[in-house]
């Protein structure tokens, strides 16, 4: 007989999901299993850009309507939370030193 998954324990399957993904489209090798007994604002350690933190939530919301049949509204909720409370620190340094660069040589 197969043993049914309880809902808390899929929503939590989910949760390690997409902080893994995050860590995969940030590129680093981090993963749930590294943060999971930490007490200090660990996310505050590692920083990702706002392409890579859009893309993230862009696909954490896709995957929460698919795998927890989330409405969208729901899922972009839940997204904006997961975000706020576990995102790592958005940095765009680089992106914005790109533009000026850009800027300057008229590309």
């Amino acid at each position: 007989m197969v043993k049914k998954i309880s809902k808390a324990d899929k929503s939590k399957e989910v949760i390690v999901h997409l902080i893994n993904k995050m860590f995969e489209f940030a590129n680093l090798e981090v993963s749930y299993d590294d943060i999971v007994h930490r007490k200090d604002h660990w996310y505050s350690d590692w920083t990702m850009n706002e392409n890579q933190y859009d893309e993230w939530i862009s696909y954490g919301e896709k995957y929460l309507q698919q795998h927890l049949k989330m409405t969208k509204k729901r899922s972009q909720s839940q997204m904006a939370f997961l975000g706020l409370n576990f995102g790592l620190t958005v940095d765009n340094t680089n992106i914005e030193r790109a533009n000026k660069i850009s800027d300057i040589l008229g590309d």
